[in-house]
């Protein structure tokens, strides 16, 4: 049986916007050294630590391409080799540059949806209209290669009955980190602007259900200032989260607000033509630190620099250590001391348990299409409920089904079974 982990360290990355015909391109990709650079430091940095993942908030490609997603993966998967975790401890939201704008020039009828959602008196009922109705798939096309790609192999999908993720995690003290990825890029179209074409997430995003023993963290790329609903949406995440971690500015930020601490990682991959070009990422140790009935989030932050003189990544100039630390009142747990282990203990045990299932969906979703759609018809993990879904959320469907009816080692034995065949 796994233990309590000591502290959750997370890498956060934004903006890494990985270009078709550019990225990975000898003579053309001079962000490589960059990225080679990030790869090394991040190895050092984590050197020692037991990394939990990596969480991408937003821009993963440029242009929203098939191929860009695709790109960005393998880079992924290498970065997560070198930092010596499992490939599939990634988590990502999307951001404006993972549309595909060609589907918005192909499907006219997008940008009115958009503008009569983002002008609406009322946007909540507006924006359940056309999440719910005929609207609903078109909506999401923009962000098909996208959920094809990252989405799925993450499970990170977004989706109209479900734009958002939740994945929980286990604290030092037995307690859920309960990580939400929202979209923010629902209304993302060819004209957004922080002033006249604003986005929106939603308050089925933003308002977190709150549970005993629960820190929530959430991931969102855009920013409050860029949300139609951006002052609702900054009111209940101080409310019910403790981390909020942002993209979109290419510029750091972070702020502690009573007891939330936001953060905007500037971006790995900035245009070169920005005035102020400063790559950027984070390193974040999350910890709880108890006295008697007094409880603390002890947010160690690692903030990485692009040092123009050194061409590596260093700590902020002006900084004396390598992390600056934040501590955020927690409640008190809800639980007696006499039954707080064995809580512990089961939630540790769920917590393997959705790891296993991160994993084994990374391993599936690697598999050759037809495939995946065999494994799936032979198990009857396919019914007629899911039969008129795009792919991605037809498998995520069946997926779903084999957890309830708890049939997931049939997947594994499976997957495991093409695997050694191949």
């Amino acid at each position: 049986m796994a233990t309590i982990p000591d502290s959750i360290t997370l890498l956060h990355l934004s903006d890494i916007h990985f270009v078709k015909g550019v990225s990975n391109v000898l003579s053309s990709d001079i962000d490589g050294v960059v990225r080679n650079e990030l790869e090394r430091d991040a190895a050092s940095l984590t050197s020692g630590q037991s990394l939990a993942g990596i969480i991408v908030s937003g821009d993963i490609a440029f242009a929203g391409k098939t191929e860009e997603f695709q790109t960005a993966i393998e880079w992924l998967n290498g970065l997560s080799s070198k930092l010596a975790i499992d490939p599939s401890l990634v988590w990502c939201v999307p951001g404006n540059h993972d549309i595909d704008r060609s589907v918005l020039r192909s499907h006219t009828s997008l940008e009115p949806i958009h503008n009569d959602i983002r002008r609406s008196a009322n946007l909540h009922q507006c924006l359940e209209k056309h999440l719910q109705g005929q609207d609903g798939p078109l909506l999401f096309e923009p962000l098909r290669a996208y959920n094809e790609t990252v989405g799925q192999r993450f499970g990170c999908l977004t989706k109209p009955d479900q734009p958002w993720w939740d994945f929980d995690l286990t604290l030092s003290d037995g307690s859920i980190l309960r990580m939400r990825g929202v979209n923010s890029a629902l209304i993302s179209g060819t004209n957004d602007s922080r002033e006249n074409s604003k986005l929106c997430l939603g308050p089925a995003q933003y308002e977190l259900r709150r549970d005993d023993d629960v820190t929530h963290l959430v991931i969102c790329h855009h920013p409050p200032d860029w949300l139609v609903d951006g002052d609702d949406a900054r009111q209940a995440l101080k409310a019910y989260a403790k981390v909020i971690l942002t993209g979109h500015k290419h510029s750091h930020e972070e702020e502690k607000v009573n007891e939330t601490l936001w953060l905007s990682s500037g971006a790995v991959h900035p245009s070169r033509l920005e005035t102020k070009w400063e790559p950027n990422y984070y390193m974040l140790r999350l910890t709880v630190e108890l006295n008697g009935d007094s409880r603390w989030l002890k947010v160690d932050l690692y903030r990485r620099v692009w040092s123009d003189i050194q061409r590596t990544f260093v700590r902020p100039a002006g900084q004396d250590k390598d992390f600056k630390t934040y501590k955020l009142a927690l409640g008190t747990r809800s639980l007696r001391e006499s039954v707080e282990t064995t809580n512990s203990v089961r939630q540790d045990g769920e917590q393997e348990m959705s790891l296993s299932r991160k994993k084994l969906l990374y391993a599936f979703v690697s598999l050759p299409y037809h495939t995946r759609v065999n494994i799936m018809e032979k198990l009857r993990l396919f019914d007629d409920s899911n039969r008129g879904l795009p792919d991605e959320e037809r498998f995520a469907s069946g997926f779903d089904r084999a957890v309830i009816e708890q049939r997931l080692p049939e997947v594994w034995d499976a997957v495991d079974a093409v695997t050694q065949r191949t």
